[in-house]
């Protein structure tokens, strides 16, 4: 019968399952797009929403006082954990490295893998602002807005 599929790392049954389900059928699931518009994030506090979404059970990580897993101190179940199956963006970050200027940042994410880079530069007649699109079950808006709000740079330190 050959060699057993491979899915995310781990072997899939060679055999049908009799009564798949469709993810389309699941109402948890679902996409989430969020657009900030021209307020520059801070990039350590980016990267920490980050781990908090794709790695919540991450021992070396402090939880976020609030995240998408539920308040600190406060787990979901199972049924209603927050699953991320993919993630892309492109933001508007206030690098440090480079003296505050708003640098574009791409976000490319599936499951527990991650990669947020530094892009090209902004265009005279581009608008530098932050969008993310989330593929996933138990996304709620709301809590991942404002999650992504809090990474916001305050206005002295924008330098652009």
């Amino acid at each position: 019968e050959g060699a057993p599929r491979v899915a995310q790392g781990r072997a899939a049954p060679t055999s049908p399952v009799s009564s798949p389900v469709s993810l389309h059928a699941d109402r948890r699931f679902g996409t989430v797009t969020l657009l900030l518009g021209r307020a520059p994030l801070r990039l350590p506090l980016l990267q920490g929403f980050l781990a908090s979404l794709f790695w919540p059970e991450d021992d070396d990580a402090d939880p976020p006082p609030a995240s998408p897993h539920g308040t600190a101190g406060e787990a979901a179940g199972p049924a209603d954990a927050v699953e991320v199956y993919r993630a892309k963006g492109e933001l508007a970050v206030a690098d440090e490295e480079v003296g505050g200027v708003v640098a574009r940042y791409t976000l490319q994410a599936v499951h527990e893998t991650w990669e947020l880079e530094r892009g090209r530069p902004w265009g005279e007649e581009e608008v530098a602002e932050s969008r993310l699109v989330f593929i996933g079950r138990n996304l709620d808006e709301a809590t991942l807005r404002a999650m992504l709000l809090a990474c916001v740079a305050c206005e002295t330190e924008r330098r652009s």
